[in-house]
């Protein structure tokens, strides 16, 4: 776990680089995730029954999931945060 996360502040490190004086931002935050993880996208966001509000991407198709998931009410994310678990889903999980 320490060498996962140690990764993921690496990556993040790598974003700032090129723009020291930017502060990073959630969809910034979330193409990390997608470099140092097993996956093809990440979404960020905050949530407190019943409220919850995406704040950003790595990806045009995780920003749709995103939006989908808090116009139906109900998807992998919501799952998520309800459990307070962390979750992976993939295609045909997200289609459910």
């Amino acid at each position: 776990m320490a060498e996962l996360r140690q990764r993921y502040l690496d990556a993040v490190r790598e974003l700032l680089r090129p723009h020291l004086h930017d502060q990073l931002s959630p969809s910034m935050l979330a193409g990390a995730c997608v470099s140092v993880l097993p996956v093809d996208g990440a979404g960020i966001s905050i949530s407190q029954r019943p409220l919850r509000v995406p704040l950003g991407w790595s990806r045009e198709a995780a920003a749709v999931a995103e939006r989908t998931q808090t116009t139906l009410g109900e998807g992998p994310c919501l799952s998520a945060a309800a459990d307070e678990a962390a979750l992976v889903a993939d295609a045909p999980v997200i289609a459910e």
